[in-house]
């Protein structure tokens, strides 16, 4: 039984599904093996024989949860508007569903995740905060409209986040939480007009960027797209490099803290080059990356599972940047995740 076997079911349902879409004989030239990540999917890596073209290049399977059909449709779009348009994101080649669990299979693109390349500090290392802003002015100036009409109908959440995060605060309200509410209705309040608006990958950080002969050759994990000012993008980008929680030895812990912000400030200075940031609203959006991000923690709480941002400590330096962007009071938010 393969790797993906042994979580979609008793036959390789995959394996038949690209034999039926090829017309052949096809076998595993490798067979799936599991990737480290995916926190909400399961991914493997694999090369088929007994193919032509794309299929026959080393390829990535990512499996689903049950019930997920609409998310993985809206990502294999999502993917496929963004390739099409230029951008360095893996094709899609095929998609199925095996057992309740929906796939997609599509190319492995090669390199090394960016972040790899900042400790040891490195050549390439030191060029990554301006390889990341130069691709992301170039998802920025996209046509949001057009892209977002055909995703908008498949999509799993609302596209705006202010709306998505309305919606999962009302949701924590309803099992109880109410330690939101506040900061929710600062958010509305303070929310600047919404004009502008450009594609977001929501996540853009050195780890979901791939980084191959001293270029971006991927970018991956696409779950939280959402159509919103260039400065959501710019913040929630801020704050994981600033904060996110690392799993390393302590010794390492010190070195990666000395060049966060410093990675930071110059992933920021190569995005003025190259496009404007409104300052005026930027301090906004850091203040509700980091609301959002609490939010995330709250509910994999209320759902029974782990989040980075349920850590107390982590809620912490999350509550501090709220602090610091919009000079609010966050002692009710310090165990929320």
């Amino acid at each position: 039984m393969s790797a993906v076997s042994a979580i979609v079911g008793q036959e390789d349902q995959v394996l038949e599904a690209v034999r039926r879409h090829t017309g052949s004989a096809v076998t595993y030239a490798e067979p799936p093996v599991a990737m480290k990540g995916g926190r909400d999917t399961e991914v493997f890596t694999l090369r088929l024989a007994g193919v032509a073209g794309d299929l026959a290049r080393p390829l990535v399977l990512r499996v689903f949860r049950p019930g997920e059909e609409r998310r993985a449709t809206f990502e294999a779009i999502l993917h496929r508007l963004l390739h099409e348009a230029g951008l360095p994101v893996p094709a899609i080649l095929l998609e199925g569903a095996t057992s309740e669990r929906p796939w997609v299979l599509m190319e492995r693109v090669p390199g090394r995740v960016a972040g790899a390349y900042l400790l040891p500090p490195s050549r390439t290392g030191f060029r990554v905060p301006r390889l990341m802003a130069e691709t992301a002015a170039a998802l920025h100036a996209l046509d949001a409209a057009s892209i977002a009409a055909v995703v908008a109908a498949s999509a799993v959440r609302a596209l705006h986040p202010l709306d998505e995060t309305h919606r999962r605060v009302a949701r924590l309200g309803e099992a109880g939480d109410r330690r939101f509410d506040a900061i929710a209705a600062w958010l509305d309040a303070n929310a600047p007009p919404r004009a502008a608006q450009v594609l977001c990958h929501g996540d853009f950080h050195p780890w979901n960027v791939l980084i191959e002969d001293g270029a971006i050759s991927g970018i991956i994990d696409w779950a939280n797209f959402h159509v919103a000012p260039a400065e959501y993008d710019l913040a929630r980008s801020v704050v994981i490099l600033t904060e996110a929680p690392v799993s390393l030895p302590l010794p390492l812990q010190s070195a990666v803290r000395a060049v966060r912000r410093p990675i930071a400030r110059s992933y920021l200075a190569h995005y003025r080059r190259l496009r404007p940031i409104n300052d005026s609203t930027f301090d906004y959006w850091l203040a509700f990356a980091a609301t959002a991000m609490l939010v995330e923690g709250a509910l994999a709480v209320l759902d029974g599972r782990t989040h980075p941002w349920r850590e107390p400590v982590n809620a912490a330096r999350l509550c501090r940047r709220i602090e610091q962007a919009a000079g609010l009071d966050t002692s009710a938010l310090r165990g929320a995740a």
